[in-house]
């Protein structure tokens, strides 16, 4: 990054874009690469009950590709080669966000293309003219002086300069030939989702590493406490109606999806490709729970009932606590930075109506798991059983903890006593331990799988994934006991 030439006014506009579509895989776009997701998503899925009737259509399409690994860092703005021919294939259609950037490669958008890859280069520590440029005069020195090398880095002014940044954009682009010559308001429209995408995915790896060093602690208490929650949490300790518990008791598929979409919210990199997540995981509820009523009545019909009390249509009073157990369930990694990278980095002004509504249902699910304490914050279960049940499952920790540092005692006795040729680590017992409270909190994301034909062929990769990382913790348990032997 810092070789970027300040001085150089021709900006190889072709390269950045270029650069762009190479991040997103334009030829694999509508669907999400099997190397890494559990399924594929489309614009709509159809979702089936047990009787194999179809469902509501309920997916948006995210026009994302996680082919590439959160940490994929590409970005060389300047000297940047590429072929002549970016054209779409044939037979493969535009999306909002594929036309968006073939639109920057017209020559006149060249100036704000060169505007935005300095941009990015230089976030967050922006020199006066770009701040100049976002916030006009007589602000500069203030939002200078409040980007300083801080130890606690202000969220809230980072989170304003990229909005404010892309709004500067926006209407610089809407000045530009190609935009003004063109009639559909509806691409004029996408430009802000557009830019937004664009810079919040070159900023990515900048931007969720800052958010998460605020919400490190956070994450970590979230994913040991669901753990906890999760070995005795039960359905009916929610105010679910009975007539969706007595289904969805019986069958995961509604769990499996939910999972999917969750599995994809912690590896795109757009925040409103985040939020579309967020709804189809509310979807994906309200959904199943649709069709549940749907199949009673059918039911009802069948059997000549006539029936007074007729189940009302699914409300929020359902949503949320399906949408708690199920983060209970799930458990996503590092739940809580990105949640606060979503609510940081998505404009408001864009956040509004059915994705504010089930971004707000989601956000409250994640805030009632880190209050929920069996007391003030409780579920429908004794406080005193939730107290027992919980703690039991802390001191089942604290045992293994125990039996660790017995082992650990051992060991270094066993060292200090003999001639061995091991040389002695002042981190030994410090390894170890972290080794084992890896391997406690490790996701066993597949153990209640009972059979072989029960996994999906998406499944695979994760599986695979899985077991390398927990036979490398064995192989380093290993090392470490066969030295102390």
């Amino acid at each position: 990054m810092d070789n970027y030439d300040d001085t150089n006014k021709v900006l190889n506009v072709e390269g950045v874009i270029k650069n762009t579509l190479d991040d997103i895989n334009i030829q694999d776009n509508n669907k999400i690469s099997e190397k890494l997701a559990p399924q594929q998503y489309t614009d709509e899925i159809h979702l089936n009950n047990k009787n194999g009737e179809v469902g509501d259509k309920y997916y948006k399409e995210c026009d994302s590709n996680i082919n590439n690994e959160i940490i994929s860092p590409k970005e060389t703005y300047s000297k940047i080669q590429v072929q002549e021919d970016l054209s779409i294939p044939p037979g493969k259609p535009l999306t909002a966000y594929n036309q968006f950037l073939a639109s920057l490669k017209d020559s006149s958008c060249s100036e704000v293309v060169h505007l935005i890859a300095k941009f990015i280069q230089k976030y967050p520590e922006l020199d006066s003219d770009l701040i100049h440029i976002i916030y006009g005069d007589n602000e500069d020195n203030e939002i200078i002086k409040n980007l300083g090398l801080d130890e606690k880095i202000n969220l809230q002014l980072l989170s304003d300069i990229l909005n404010k940044f892309v709004l500067v954009c926006n209407n610089l682009l809407l000045q530009t030939e190609i935009y003004m010559k063109n009639d559909s308001e509806e691409e004029k429209n996408y430009i802000i989702e557009g830019l937004e995408k664009l810079i919040t995915s070159k900023l990515y790896n900048k931007l969720i590493k800052i958010i998460s060093l605020e919400n490190k602690d956070i994450d970590e208490y979230l994913n040991i406490k669901l753990k906890r929650l999760k070995s005795f949490v039960q359905l009916n300790h929610f105010d679910v109606s009975k007539i969706y518990m007595d289904v969805l008791n019986t069958e995961n598929s509604w769990l499996d999806l939910c999972n999917n979409e969750l599995y994809k919210f912690v590896r795109v990199k757009s925040p409103r490709d985040k939020v579309i997540l967020i709804v189809n995981v509310c979807k994906v509820l309200l959904s199943y729970m649709n069709n549940i009523i749907n199949e009673w009545k059918n039911k009802q019909n069948d059997n000549n009932n006539f029936y007074k009390d007729i189940p009302a249509p699914p409300a929020a009073d359902d949503l949320l606590p399906l949408l708690i157990y199920s983060l209970i369930q799930i458990n996503p990694p590092n739940l809580k930075t990105h949640l606060e990278y979503t609510n940081h980095f998505r404009n408001p002004n864009l956040l509004i109506s059915e994705d504010l509504y089930f971004y707000t249902h989601f956000y409250s699910a994640v805030t009632f798991l880190e209050k929920l304490d069996g007391k003030q914050i409780q579920l429908n279960i004794d406080p005193h059983i939730f107290e027992i049940n919980y703690s039991s499952n802390i001191e089942e920790y604290m045992e293994q903890s125990d039996q660790v540092k017995e082992v650990i005692t051992k060991g270094n006795n066993s060292i200090n006593n003999n001639s061995y040729s091991y040389k002695k680590n002042s981190n030994f017992p410090q390894d170890t331990d972290n080794i084992i409270k890896k391997l406690v909190l490790f996701p066993l994301q597949y153990e209640k799988i009972l059979d072989v034909s029960d996994l999906k062929v998406g499944d695979i990769p994760n599986l695979f994934n899985q077991y390398k990382d927990l036979s490398r913790l064995l192989n380093e348990l290993k090392t470490i006991y066969n030295n102390i032997h």
